[in-house]
């Protein structure tokens, strides 16, 4: 009778731990969700355009120099035979590039000038004026957003915090996850499981059968199930993340090494 009595007691015990870690991993995943929602809602400030230098003047010059060279030459070669045919003349200059290019170099320097001093001196200020504004309003949306993001953080702290505090090292970390808890959760209810290690065995036992019946929805669940530990490792603590992360893909290759054996995982709880 006392070993009964011994036996519920212990079963109630952890029915209620494994509520609680439950509770507590389904706020974090909840949190965590909500923090790379908000992350998304950032909006990025503009750059400001700058000024021109030498180098775009130097690059306008060139520009106009060669498309003056390019329309002026065959419109003053075709001036030059007109005057020479109205002339009673047969023969008429042949108008180089080179000297049309050479020609057009004072026009190309002051018109760069223009373009770059109204460009720097007009059109500038007034764009990065604007850009300004914009910036100053997503810079008080970035504010606000921070505000909820920090908010979350407090949370997700507090739940780090809990977790060192009432879970600690008692649960393995490698079945951080909804699923894993969910499941011994339910056995531990059923009484089918008093321990904590026969309800890991139990899930086991059926993520092997699982495995078995359908290889392509276990592989999406265990991508599903190692994206709750990263997310659960980085809030818990961040050391442990690298752990966990080894301890999934070990498991993995186990698996695919030894899919027609049975599993059986003995589970030591301090």
């Amino acid at each position: 009778m006392e070993n009964t009595q011994q036996s519920g007691d212990a079963r109630a015990q952890l029915e209620g731990t494994l509520t609680y870690l439950q509770n507590l991993l389904r706020f974090i995943d909840a949190r965590w969700q909500e923090k790379i929602a908000i992350a998304q809602r950032y909006r990025p400030l503009k750059p400001l355009h700058k000024k021109w230098g030498l180098l775009p003047f130097a690059l306008l010059t060139v520009g106009v120099v060669v498309l003056s060279t390019a329309i002026g030459t065959p419109i003053i070669q075709a001036w030059a035979k007109a005057e020479a045919y109205a002339q009673g003349q047969f023969h008429y200059p042949n108008i180089q590039p080179l000297s049309v290019g050479i020609l057009a170099i004072p026009v190309a320097l002051i018109l760069a000038l223009a373009i770059v001093f109204a460009r720097n001196k007009v059109v500038l200020p007034h764009l990065n004026a604007r850009i300004q504004r914009a910036n100053q309003q997503r810079e008080t949306h970035n504010q606000a957003v921070s505000v909820e993001e920090q908010h979350v953080d407090a949370q997700l702290g507090q739940a780090s915090r809990d977790f060192a505090t009432n879970i600690g090292d008692r649960f393995p970390q490698a079945y951080l996850y909804d699923e894993a808890v969910s499941f011994c959760l339910q056995v531990v209810r059923n009484h089918r499981a008093i321990a904590l290690h026969e309800a890991i065995n139990l899930y086991e036992t059926e993520r092997h059968r699982q495995r078995m019946e359908n290889m392509q929805a276990w592989q999406l669940a265990e991508a599903q199930r190692t994206r709750k530990l990263m997310a659960v490792g980085t809030v818990v603590n961040a050391t442990m993340q690298g752990a966990v992360i080894g301890t999934i893909r070990r498991e993995g290759a186990q698996t695919r090494a030894a899919l027609s054996k049975p599993v059986d995982v003995n589970v030591r709880i301090r």
